[in-house]
């Protein structure tokens, strides 16, 4: 992936981290260096951390290549993943050692792709490297492959005597490939001194991953980050406010709500921004109502929910979070005590699931809801509200015997994004679909859109957007010329976590000339609405 620098001013609270991990770095040049884990909620910055190490320790020492990897949710295949892993890795190496940044910007997508740029002597190493790859894709099993991709950052330093520092970003998505089992080979080279990684993750998943069934975290030293101070909350909080031209009237104390966290505050920028430029704070109250109850923070959390809790242990896992989010509990609970809310046979994988899912901390047998208000509020809201939810018809595709493809180009100029996504309102409209999941799906187009228009250096002259409608549900094409596609803003991949929770299928394919993002979204029955009303 493309790393940008981040908005000068916009990256606040974390100088001290910043610092102990270029430490980190430092002992890696004298082979005395440890892996590091960094944990913390969802949303706290963890990933902007990483990027913010990346980006200065690419400019600022000469000695370690730093290489920064973000696990690709739509890779699924071992092979894929390797091959993108060693390309990644020689790219990042080739513009450090070269002090070439315009290396990263270049379309390359596979390990011969990065041929032409191996033109001296010193770098011949990054050809060998290739030239291994290949031939076990030849002729060895996919996990062989793997194994030897993921040791290349030690062969790197082996064949040109610098040092490397392995910065992972989402480590539990190394989960979802075919072999699920294969981040377990990790374990060799991650404490290597000469190439210490960094890894970040939901917390509830590397517990489970790093010191439940193996024993690599005892070797890892451990980072905890938490919410931003008032200070700085506040400093992002007003920055977004002046590069998107708004004028809030008085720093609302409902900053202070959001948990000092990043995440929360840039998407409420990003919320407010659709409402107006001068706003009150009882008027951002009313928006952040409007938000949990079914708006975009509804969707990130009952996206993250429908990802771990599987159809039959939904009842029982909701009357344990609607217990604990009540008004006078402190949100601590011990399971002999949840046993007259969930059922006995459920017990023991309801808590394991929340807290693999990072809903719940354990203490000594005793479980603890985290300390985020803004998901509290929202399971609170959806239990206020469930019955009412649950008692409303739900909506249908109407089937016509002739289907109509709407098809539109959106210039990337700016301000016309806007024009595309009310048009997928009218095609949700004109064929029955709820405005419930329609506002979800502008959620997820507008995402797209946004973070296009707002690549840094991105030349696109604009892209072409197809609405398909079916009988059982709607697919949005968008396709980008030139093959410039990248789902980045300043919430980094939260995005595509956040359109990865909207619709049921997403895919990006290269195409002669183009990039082409297709989202998929089925309108069929979906156990989680039974007792939640949430419309998938």
């Amino acid at each position: 992936m493309l790393l940008k620098r981040t908005v000068t001013g916009l990256f606040l609270g974390r100088d001290g981290e910043v610092e102990t991990l270029k430490g980190v770095a430092s002992a890696t040049s004298n082979g005395t260096a440890m892996g590091v884990f960094i944990s913390g909620p969802r949303g706290i910055g963890k990933t902007e951390l990483l990027k913010q190490l990346f980006i200065r320790l690419s400019t600022t020492q000469q000695e370690v290549i730093p290489f920064y990897y973000s696990i690709n949710p739509a890779i699924s295949s071992l092979r894929d993943f390797s091959g993108d892993y060693l390309t990644s890795l020689i790219r990042q190496a080739l513009s450090f050692l070269k002090k070439d940044p315009s290396i990263m910007g270049r379309p390359v997508y596979s390990p011969d792709d990065i041929r032409p740029l191996i033109n001296t002597p010193e770098i011949q190493w990054a050809t060998e490297l290739i030239d291994e790859y290949s031939g076990l894709m030849k002729r060895a099993d996919a996990l062989s492959v793997f194994r030897y991709a993921i040791s290349t950052p030690i062969r790197c330093y082996l064949s040109s005597g610098r040092p490397v520092i392995v910065m992972i970003d989402d480590f539990e998505r190394l989960k979802g490939l075919e072999d699920g089992d294969c981040w377990r080979y990790m374990e060799e080279f991650i404490n290597n001194p000469y190439t210490p990684h960094i890894i970040t993750g939901l917390d509830g998943e590397l517990h489970e991953m790093l010191f439940e069934r193996t024993s690599i975290g005892r070797n890892l030293e451990l980072m905890r980050l938490k919410g931003l101070g008032r200070e700085d909350s506040l400093g992002l909080f007003n920055s977004l406010c002046r590069i998107n031209n708004l004028n809030v009237i008085k720093p609302p104390s409902l900053v202070d709500h959001l948990n000092g966290n990043p995440l929360y505050i840039r998407r409420f920028v990003n919320i407010i921004r659709r409402h107006g430029n001068m706003l009150h704070e009882d008027h951002l109250q009313r928006i952040y109502q409007e938000e949990i109850k079914d708006g975009e923070f509804f969707v990130y959390w009952s996206s993250h929910l429908r990802r771990y809790v599987p159809g039959h242990l939904r009842s029982d896992t909701l009357s344990l979070l609607y217990h604990l989010c009540s008004d006078e509990l402190d949100g601590v609970i011990t399971p002999d005590e949840a046993s007259s809310l969930v059922s006995r046979e459920h017990l023991n994988s309801v808590f394991r699931i929340l807290r693999v899912a990072g809903v719940l901390e354990e203490d000594f047998g005793t479980f603890r809801l985290i300390n985020d208000r803004v998901f509290i509020d929202v399971i609170r809201s959806l239990h206020q509200t469930g019955a009412s939810r649950r008692e409303r018809p739900r909506h249908r595709v109407v089937p016509e015997t002739r289907r109509t493809t709407f098809e539109v180009r959106v210039p990337a100029t700016g301000g016309y994004e806007g024009v595309v996504v009310k048009l997928l309102e009218e095609v949700g409209h004109r064929y029955g679909v709820s405005s419930e999941v329609i506002g979800k799906l502008q959620v997820a187009l507008a995402e797209v859109l946004n973070s296009l228009f707002t690549v840094e250096g991105s030349t696109i002259s604009g892209v072409d957007v197809r609405f398909d409608p079916e009988d059982d549900g709607l697919t949005i094409e968008v396709d980008v010329p030139e093959g410039r596609l990248y789902i980045e803003t300043p919430d980094g991949e939260a995005s595509l976590k956040l359109i990865k929770g909207i619709v049921d299928d997403i895919r990006i394919e290269r195409l002669q000339g183009l990039t082409r993002l297709t989202m998929v979204k089925r309108f069929k029955h979906n156990p989680f609405t039974t007792h939640t009303g949430l419309n998938a």
